[in-house]
C-alpha cells in the first residue's frame, strides 16, 4: 500500500518569544512492513538532523529570533507490504520535547 502522509504542527503565542528549541521525532523508519520512499520536514527555524541511540532520526529545531508562531510541516511517502518484512523490530516511544523562553 502506498501512503502519502502530511503532518502539520502550529504553535501560536500571544507574546513574542525570543528563543525556542525543540526536538522533533517526525520521520518514520524503514522496518517491519514499511519502506520510506521520501520524507521532508519544513519549519520556520533552523533544523539540525541527527540520530538518537536507537537509530531514529531526530531534528532539533532552533528559532533564535523573536517570533509568535512556530509552523512545522512533515510530509512524505511510505510503502507498506508484509511481503517485504524480514523481522519484527521494536521501537521506543516517540515524543516531542519543547522548551520556550
Amino acid at each position: 500500500m502506498h501512503l502519502s502522509i502530511q503532518h502539520r504542527t502550529r504553535y501560536h503565542y500571544s507574546e513574542n518569544l525570543n528563543y525556542t528549541i525543540q526536538q522533533l521525532r517526525l520521520p518514520p523508519r524503514d522496518g517491519f512492513g514499511q519502506h520510506v520512499k521520501h520524507w521532508s520536514i519544513r519549519a520556520n527555524g533552523h533544523l539540525h538532523p541527527t540520530d538518537d541511540a536507537f537509530g531514529n532520526a531526530v531534528h532539533t529545531l532552533v528559532i533564535d529570533a523573536p517570533h509568535t508562531e512556530i509552523n512545522i510541516l512533515a510530509s512524505g511517502e511510505v510503502e507498506t507490504s508484509l511481503a517485504n518484512s524480514v523481522q519484527i523490530e521494536t521501537y521506543p516511544l516517540i515524543f516531542i520535547c519543547a522548551i520556550h523562553h
